[in-house]
């Protein structure tokens, strides 16, 4: 039996009123929760408000209010089934981006004696400072135009939580503030600032993938 469009509204009502406001997961909620009404009218031969309370009861638990962990911020309030996903996605980012940043470490530690590298590093940097600089410029327009779409996702708040903190490491690095080498004769390179740049590099681009995943979600349920 398919539940009717009022039906439909009023499952999306109860969401909100219970704090669930992220879009994303708004949607696979609402299309979780009908099917499983669908399914509980058609074998216990019940109307809609019984179906809907029997099945709504089995997710409380997880629209229960929670907090975030200390990485997300510690301000940010919302169902358990958001702090959840949050909290999945974030630290699926952080676990990959050490391990890139360290195998990537380790190349360059290992090539780091060889002459030729360190002439391609060189120019390597020089580039890397004018990406970093542009960098800033598309943050700040991603920034403002994701203020103005209005629509909240688990996507759009990772990135709003890292932006913060990316502007001002960017201009750091623009600016040369994690320059490869010690001294002007490029000899010796500093690993340290490799990392942090490989790093914060991969942070970026990851970034830049939430932004992208919100605005395919956008563009998703403009179509439906």
């Amino acid at each position: 039996m398919k539940l009717t469009t009022e039906q439909i509204d009023y499952i999306e009502h109860t969401l909100v009123k219970n704090g669930l406001d992220f879009e994303d997961l708004k949607f696979e909620l609402i299309d979780h929760i009908a099917s499983e009404i669908e399914v509980k009218m058609a074998i216990e031969e019940i109307s809609f408000m019984p179906a809907f309370y029997i099945v709504f009861d089995t997710w409380k638990a997880q629209l229960k209010p929670s907090q975030s962990a200390a990485f997300l911020g510690r301000n940010l309030v919302a169902p358990k089934i958001v702090i959840d996903r949050l909290s999945s996605l974030k630290k699926r980012e952080l676990l990959t981006g050490l391990v890139f940043c360290f195998i990537v470490t380790l190349l360059f530690y290992g090539m780091s004696t060889m002459p030729v590298f360190r002439t391609v590093l060189h120019y390597v940097e020089l580039i890397i400072l004018k990406l970093f600089l542009l960098t800033i410029i598309v943050l700040l327009v991603s920034k403002m135009v994701l203020y103005q779409s209005k629509l909240k996702t688990t996507y759009s708040v990772l990135f709003n939580k890292s932006f913060l903190l990316s502007v001002p490491f960017c201009v750091i690095i623009s600016l040369g503030g994690f320059s490869f080498f010690r001294t002007e004769n490029i000899e010796n390179i500093r690993i340290s600032a490799v990392a942090a740049t490989v790093l914060y590099g991969f942070f970026l681009f990851s970034s830049a993938r939430f932004l992208y995943q919100h605005y395919h979600f956008v563009q998703k349920i403009k179509r439906v």
